[in-house]
């Protein structure tokens, strides 16, 4: 009888209550770690320096940056950087992705005459540092947009049912935002075009309308 229970017991725990668990967000370590790369980095005093980098994407690590024949110099990105240019990855901002007096460094994905797409590595820290295992790193991408003519960054998880919401983010053409609102082919969210794909053409487009 004790073992027909246990069995009920466990059996409950895998079905009921242990459903397969999903499986942690991981990306490749080596693409948000840098060692010794070649890089350029801009000052906000206006100084462009190359040299060598370390860097570590995730978490809020400091820059460590090398040049022949001179002592290494150790950036605090929060105080002190515009940009950093790193070979083989792309150029990386000194940006507030959450609009605050914060800053971090993200990855340029898209540089558009309305908005910029960046994008942040963000990795959760255990008791023993970050978890790393099988040559991923636990963790996951963040996508930003940058709205330039509003001054206002957006987190790609918050842009939802832009028809109901575009006048949020466009308050200044409503040519395009009408076309939002009644989801008109090519500005209605669907799976194929998530709300913050809608959200970077009705910018664009409110560019060229609304100069």
């Amino acid at each position: 009888m004790r073992k027909v229970t246990l069995i009920t017991i466990l059996g409950l725990s895998m079905s009921a209550f242990g459903q397969t668990p999903i499986a942690p967000t991981t990306v490749p370590y080596n693409d948000v770690t840098h060692k010794n790369k070649t890089a350029a980095i801009t000052t906000k005093s206006g100084l462009v320096l190359e040299g060598k980098v370390n860097y570590n994407e995730y978490g809020d690590g400091d820059i460590h940056f090398f040049q022949e024949g001179k002592d290494p110099i150790h950036f605090e990105t929060v105080d002190t950087l515009v940009s950093m240019a790193i070979a083989g990855r792309g150029v990386f901002e000194a940006v507030s992705v959450n609009n605050s007096e914060y800053k971090t460094m993200a990855l340029v994905l898209e540089d558009t005459d309305g908005y910029k797409i960046y994008q942040k590595c963000s990795a959760g820290q255990g008791l023993l540092g970050y978890k790393i295992s099988g040559g991923n790193l636990q963790g996951e991408y963040l996508l930003y947009l940058y709205h330039k003519r509003k001054n206002v960054m957006y987190a790609k998880k918050d842009v939802k049912k832009i028809e109901k919401t575009i006048g949020e983010y466009i308050d200044y053409c409503d040519e395009i935002t009408e076309k939002v609102a009644k989801k008109e082919k090519g500005y209605k969210a669907n799976l194929m075009k998530p709300d913050f794909d809608v959200l970077k053409k009705a910018i664009l487009e409110s560019e060229t309308t609304c100069p």
